[in-house]
């Protein structure tokens, strides 16, 4: 069939260096000349049991340089694969079954959104690496919320049509985080909730503080209000809209906690906290 494969299982005999369990994937290769099938291109991993990865932490920072160094080579072969995905889905180098199209259609979202995880790693060392030589490592929260809310308004009205209410606070609401950090941070937050609101649906944004933390909360739209943590941040086999959403909120936990803060829930909504400043 040509089809593209994943994580299927194989079994090499004997007792040589590859004797043993594999898991191989593979995607169809074309001839650039004439489209013609000439075979896969894949890879083939040990079946090893899973490790469960650590904590995103601000230690991840600790040599910002290095990690910086680091997100440089992972651009460049990821900048080829979402090119490549280009080609077959735009047909650049002769016509392609509309399956593979499709697929190719997917890996380029799918990069692009690791692409823009990879980006706020660099972006979170170079602040963090400025912010080491400068002190600053405040921000007010209440300013920060108007610009940001602006522009997630903006967002969900065109084209989705969701209505966002920002409630505004009185007096600053000072959080204990990089400046730059902050404002990446309300924006992926609000973009990642907003985006899964249906037309018509009206999300609420509020910002509060307490003696020893800073809360922006976001309500929960309908389609993630009956979701428990475990599908909130990760998704179904094969569900490619739900792996795209649950993504994003990993990305935003993920950079909070390096930020010092942390991405909770509740069944009403989600919540970004800091630590007060």
């Amino acid at each position: 069939m040509r089809a593209p494969f994943r994580d299927a299982e194989m079994t090499v005999s004997g007792e040589g260096l590859v004797a043993g369990e594999w898991k191989i994937s593979g995607l169809p290769a074309f001839d650039p000349t004439d489209g013609r099938f000439a075979g896969y291109r894949g890879v083939a991993l040990r079946g090893t049991a899973p490790v469960e990865a650590p904590d995103t932490s601000p230690e991840m920072l600790a040599d910002p340089d290095s990690l910086r160094e680091l997100v440089h080579e992972i651009k460049t072969p990821l900048t080829a694969i979402i090119g490549f995905a280009e080609i077959i889905e735009g047909q650049y180098l002769g016509p392609a079954d509309y399956r593979y199209r499709k697929r190719a259609s997917d890996i380029v979202a799918q990069a692009r959104l690791l692409l823009s995880a990879i980006d706020d790693l660099d972006f979170a060392a170079k602040v963090h690496s400025l912010a080491a030589g400068s002190g600053e490592r405040r921000v007010d929260l209440a300013r920060l919320l108007d610009r940001a809310g602006d522009m997630v308004r903006r967002e969900a009205a065109v084209p989705h049509g969701v209505e966002v209410d920002v409630s505004k606070t009185i007096g600053p609401v000072l959080a204990a985080v990089e400046p730059e950090i902050a404002e990446r941070l309300l924006v992926r937050f609000g973009s990642a909730v907003v985006g899964r609101a249906e037309a018509g649906e009206r999300v609420r944004i509020s910002l509060e503080q307490s003696s020893e933390q800073c809360r922006l909360s976001i309500s929960r739209p309908a389609a993630l209000r009956s979701l428990p943590d475990a599908q909130l941040f990760d998704a179904p086999d094969g569900a490619e809209e739900g792996l795209l959403a649950g993504f994003s909120l990993r990305l935003v936990r993920g950079l909070a906690r390096i930020a010092g803060g942390d991405l909770v829930t509740s069944r009403a909504g989600l919540t970004l906290t800091f630590p007060r400043a």
